[in-house]
C-alpha cells in the first residue's frame, strides 16, 4: 500500500474555525507548522459532462481526478504539475506530471497533453484557489492542513481572465497519513474537536459555477 494515505475532512463554518488555532496548539500530538502558508491554485479537467464530478458526487469508490496544480498568483502559472489523484474506497494516492517550463495556462494544457494523451479528451472544468496553512507532528506521520479564502471559477471563465468568482466561506481542514498508520489515527482525532465531513472542493465549485446537482 505504498504511496497510499487516508485523508480525513472538516467543513466548517468561520464562526466555528475562529478556535482552530487553540485547538491545534492545543493538540498533544505536536503538531507545529513546517512552513510558512501559501496560495493553492487547481485547475480541473474533465469530460464536457463533469464524469469525474458526477462520479464524485454518486459516491464512486473507485476514481481518478486531474488536475493542473502550482502555488502563488492565479494568472502567473509557476512550475505547474498535473496530478492524478487516484481514489479506492477510503484510500487515495496521487500521481505528479511536472509541466514546467511553460509560458502561461493554454501552454500547461497543451503540454498536459503531450505528457498524459488521455487529457486529450478533457478541457478545463473548473479553478479554485485557497490559502492554505501547514501543520505536522513532530514525528511527520501525520499532516494537518486549513484551507480558507477558497474561490470558484468557472474553467472558462479563468481562462478569458474574468476576474469575478464565487466565494466559499467555509474553512476546511484535512488530515492526512499514510495506509500504515491507521490504528494511531483514532488517537489523533480524537483531539480534533470538530465533526467529520465528508467534502470535495471540485464538487462544491461546480455545484455552484456550474450548476451540477
Amino acid at each position: 500500500m505504498k504511496d497510499w494515505r487516508y485523508e480525513i475532512k472538516y467543513a466548517m463554518s468561520r464562526a466555528v474555525a475562529h478556535t482552530l488555532p487553540l485547538a491545534i496548539r492545543a493538540h498533544p500530538a505536536g503538531f507545529y507548522s513546517p512552513y510558512p502558508d501559501r496560495t493553492v491554485n487547481n485547475l480541473y479537467l474533465d469530460t464536457l459532462n463533469a464524469t469525474s464530478c458526477r462520479e464524485n458526487l454518486d459516491g464512486i469508490s473507485d476514481r481518478v481526478k486531474f488536475r493542473i496544480r502550482w502555488y502563488g498568483d492565479p494568472h502567473e502559472m509557476v512550475d505547474p504539475v498535473l496530478e492524478l489523484k487516484i481514489k479506492r474506497n477510503a484510500l487515495g494516492r496521487k500521481e505528479y506530471f511536472p509541466l514546467s517550463p511553460v509560458s502561461g495556462v493554454k501552454e500547461a494544457l497543451a503540454k498536459a497533453t503531450s505528457v498524459l494523451p488521455g487529457t486529450a479528451k478533457l478541457v478545463p472544468l473548473l479553478h479554485n484557489s485557497y490559502r492554505r496553512s501547514y501543520y505536522v507532528t513532530f514525528d511527520n506521520k501525520y499532516r494537518l492542513t486549513v484551507d480558507r479564502n477558497i474561490l470558484y471559477q468557472s474553467g472558462q471563465e479563468f481562462l478569458m481572465g474574468n476576474p469575478l468568482s464565487i466565494a466559499d466561506d467555509r474553512v476546511i481542514v484535512e488530515v492526512k497519513f499514510a495506509a500504515g498508520d491507521l490504528l494511531r489515527s483514532k488517537e489523533i482525532t480524537r483531539h480534533i474537536p470538530y465533526r467529520v465531513t465528508k467534502h470535495s472542493k471540485y464538487a462544491s465549485g461546480a455545484i455552484a459555477c456550474l450548476a451540477y446537482r
